[in-house]
């Protein structure tokens, strides 16, 4: 009851929201200052976007890697663009799409446990990475140096502890997880209940891999997409005309993060309201905030197109293969 009261609460925010983020805005000047953007901006912001999405894709790739699958990069990288399609139109734009990316990963070579773990293992990273980023950059913003050690120092611990002395596989939220996704993907069958279907799965013995080489490859990996993101909000202010330092670019990095979290797809409504109140509080002129809205807006909607149609044209090429092979049954 509580968890429908707040879903509602959260709901009912979004137009409020949206109003408060638009109130103030100057269209005419807005749309002035978007069609003064140089071609040189627009060509390297979506160079830079292609590049970055190639680059946030090779954890998986190398999870892959290390249990002796060899799949086209190209082709996780198409996956990982239909995931993020359609965890960005369900609630809360961090997940939602890796049943999906499973479910289309699937080939002779790689099983769907190996798929479903693997994913999962990047998953965790990617997520220990945006918590880390998120202390550090709240314990250094309130308590300065004093709040790093005593913050971020020990949570950088617990993960070093989780990728170099646990097995992965005597988590029991992984083992939950797993059967989770495994449900969905393999078990189509309506007929049986979840029960069932979950005594029907069998969960392969992945873990992190025994090479310490690797293992410290993957723990410097979970710094790959804050450096990508911090990097882009950078070039995307200091190309445009207004210059700002990396505390500034953490600060409206962790505001993305957050509302990220939000159970509302897309963050809509609390993305436009975070970072415009975040630009108040970096001083920022809020043409440069709007701007940035309207440039992350652009691009999520550009890559949430091409990702459903990408799920579309692997769903037919999905159900041709069931067809025929019914046909051959």
């Amino acid at each position: 009851m509580i968890k429908k009261i707040l879903l509602w609460v959260i709901y009912l925010a979004i137009p409020f929201l949206l109003w408060f983020s638009l109130k103030n805005i100057q269209f005419k000047t807005l749309l002035l200052w978007v069609t003064h953007l140089s071609t040189f901006t627009i060509v390297v912001l979506i160079l830079f976007n292609v590049a970055a999405f190639g680059i946030m894709g090779i954890r998986w790739f190398y999870l892959l890697y290390l249990e002796g699958v060899r799949i086209p990069f190209v082709r996780l990288t198409i996956l990982r663009l239909i995931g993020f399609a359609w965890s960005y139109i369900t609630p809360g734009t961090q997940f939602g799409g890796e049943i999906l990316q499973v479910r289309y990963s699937l080939t002779a070579d790689l099983s769907l446990g190996i798929s479903s773990v693997t994913l999962l293992q990047d998953r965790v990273l990617e997520i220990a990475g945006n918590l880390l980023i998120i202390v550090t950059v709240f314990s250094f913003y309130y308590f300065h140096l004093i709040g790093v050690l005593l913050s971020t120092i020990p949570f950088f611990g617990i993960v070093v502890y989780f990728i170099f002395f646990s097995g992965f596989q005597g988590f029991n939220i992984e083992q939950a997880a797993v059967r989770f996704v495994l449900l969905f993907v393999q078990n189509k069958n309506k007929r049986y209940s979840f029960f069932k279907g979950i005594k029907k799965l069998k969960i392969p013995r992945v873990s992190w891999p025994d090479s310490y080489i690797s293992r410290t490859i993957l723990l410097l990996s979970i710094f790959v997409t804050p450096v990508i993101a911090v990097l882009e909000i950078l070039l995307f202010f200091n190309i445009t005309g207004y210059s700002i330092n990396i505390l500034d670019a953490l600060v409206i990095l962790i505001i993305i993060k957050l509302t990220n979290y939000i159970p509302v797809p897309g963050a809509v409504g609390f993305f436009e309201a975070g970072i415009l109140f975040g630009s108040t509080i970096l001083d920022l002129p809020l043409l440069y905030g709007m701007g940035f809205i309207l440039y992350r807006r652009s691009r999520d909607i550009i890559q949430v197109g091409l990702g459903l149609l990408l799920s579309i044209k692997e769903e037919l090429k999905d159900r041709g293969r069931t067809e025929d092979v019914n046909k051959c049954g």
